[in-house]
């Protein structure tokens, strides 16, 4: 087998599909990371810290109270579909301002699903290429 098939094949091993879901636990601090949609009010508030229009927050929740969260910002969407990536800057982010908390969950079966579709698609294809004698 040669190194082009072999990566092909150990490439679902470590790939991996996740899926956003609400937030279920209590206590999200320390998950996977979370995606905060903003209100439009919020959105509004926190111009000044998010940048203007920003809808979206994705990070990590250092802490939380039960008035706000503090997000260590990996990323933010604006409502034109922009996206700007963050360093982990922390941005306190109160719960009266947020639409819908979600946490990034690894999701097994869409990623069984592509490791299985990577995996036909490389046989197809060598199959296709270099026929059935090598």
């Amino acid at each position: 087998m040669n190194r082009a098939t072999r990566a092909l094949l150990f490439f679902p091993l470590v790939a991996g599909c996740y899926v956003y879901r609400p937030i279920t636990a209590a206590d999200p601090v320390g998950r996977e990371r979370v995606r905060l949609t903003l209100t439009d009010s919020g959105a509004v508030s926190l111009a000044s810290q998010l940048g203007p229009a920003t809808e979206e927050v994705s990070g990590r929740v250092l802490s939380d109270s039960a008035g706000a969260y503090l997000v260590s910002v990996l990323g933010t969407r604006r409502r034109g579909g922009t996206e700007t990536d963050w360093k982990g800057e922390q941005v306190i982010v109160p719960r009266v301002l947020v639409a819908q908390a979600e946490e990034r969950r690894f999701s097994r079966k869409r990623t069984v699903l592509a490791s299985l579709a990577v995996v036909v698609i490389a046989a197809g294809a060598r199959q296709a290429f270099w026929g059935p004698g090598g």
